[in-house]
């Protein structure tokens, strides 16, 4: 609707979790870098807390993207399900077949080590990521996570490498499963942008769809900091109705009144 009146390409603050478009902040770098060196060096599973619209689950995407050795890459959205049911999920994100009927425990177990011995035969590494790993109970992290890390301690060759991003409750939740807050192997926590970064994120947004000329003032900025204390979530969705503010008043840039209205407009909705 804007883009043409800010000679845009396309929406810039529009990706949701889509990593083709992927800023990393100092936070942001220091986790992808942890990521890195514990997945290709350690054993355990990397652990990512931050509050909700720090970008945890785009990083790990664009993590799975880059790392072309990580696949397949399986990732469960679905936490409120049981621990079995979650296991033949991951069976079937392995194997790419369906599965007959419902097996028995120790049948889809076997099935999971049996895939994950092919998929290291062929020289990669299953990359499994729990998103939202927070809403899982203690008891279905346990019955999930336990077979599978005893499984990789019995066989490094089976080569199954874990994620758990959540909000920070879930760093509480991993301590209480001792069998697997032991073998974490790193927790790296990822922080909403500084200042500095947030101009950058919508400097490198705007580039991204075609515009390179300044569009947010120096104080419009400084309110958009302050009014999402730097969540990249919120920032986002403040941009994007600011542009539209601005098409709809026919205004020449982004001021900093812009930013107030539509922040006590639908700052409460952003979380």
């Amino acid at each position: 609707m804007y883009e043409s009146y800010w000679n845009l390409n396309s929406r810039p603050f529009c990706g949701g979790s889509d990593s083709d478009f992927f800023f990393a902040g100092s936070s942001a770098e220091s986790t992808l870098q942890r990521l890195t060196y514990a997945l290709e060096n350690l054993s355990g599973p990397v652990l990512i807390p931050g509050e909700t619209g720090t970008g945890k689950t785009t990083l790990v995407r664009r993590f799975a993207q880059e790392f072309g050795e990580f696949q397949p890459f399986v990732q469960l959205l679905f936490p409120m399900l049981s621990a079995d049911e979650s296991l033949r999920m991951l069976l079937r994100e392995l194997t790419g077949a369906e599965l007959n009927g419902i097996p028995a425990r120790d049948i889809v177990l076997s099935g999971i080590c049996s895939a994950l011995k092919n998929i290291a035969a062929s020289g990669s590494k299953a990359l499994l990521f729990f998103d939202d790993a927070h809403l899982y109970s203690e008891d279905t992290l346990l019955q999930i996570l336990h077979p599978l890390l005893c499984m990789e301690e019995a066989d490094r060759s089976n080569s199954l490498r874990i994620i758990l991003a959540g909000q920070p409750a879930l760093v509480e939740r991993i301590s209480r499963v001792t069998p697997v807050s032991e073998r974490i192997a790193v927790c790296s926590p990822l922080s909403p942008l500084s200042r500095n970064e947030t101009a950058e994120f919508i400097t490198a947004s705007l580039a991204a769809s075609g515009q390179t000329a300044p569009i947010f003032t120096e104080p419009s900025i400084d309110r958009l900091f302050r009014a999402t204390e730097g969540n990249m979530r919120k920032i986002a969705r403040l941009s994007e109705m600011a542009l539209l503010v601005g098409f709809a008043e026919q205004q020449e840039e982004i001021d900093a009144d812009v930013i107030d209205s539509v922040a006590a407009e639908i700052l409460p909705a952003a979380a």
